[in-house]
């Protein structure tokens, strides 16, 4: 008897050991945002913003959609941007204004 109830203490412990081993450790990475659902299941996220880069993100992305490859000389120039890019095979210097969505060369 003594036997059983020792045997029975052994797997105890061990599948307990065994089922805090698999739980899954907290994150320790920083959190950038969060991730959620509305009230109709839809997702939403609402990630950290970073203001200052997304002028020239938007100034970037707004020379790929017009069809511009090659940025260089990406830079601030007031309140616009300009950069040395290439469309249609030709090299050009460019304005571009992420607020109006327009990108125009420059003379």
């Amino acid at each position: 008897m003594k036997h059983l109830m020792i045997a029975t203490a052994a797997v105890v412990l061990v599948g307990g050991v065994g089922h805090a081993g698999a739980q899954t450790p907290q994150s320790t990475s920083p959190s950038y945002g969060s991730y959620g659902t509305d009230t109709n299941g839809a997702g939403y996220s609402n990630p950290r913003r970073d203001t200052s880069g997304d002028g020239y993100t938007q100034a970037l992305n707004l020379l790929e959609a017009r069809g511009y490859t090659g940025v260089q000389n990406f830079r601030r120039v007031g309140g616009v941007y300009q950069a040395t890019a290439t469309r249609n095979g030709r090299s050009e210097t460019v304005s571009i204004d992420p607020a109006a969505r327009t990108v125009h060369p420059v003379s």
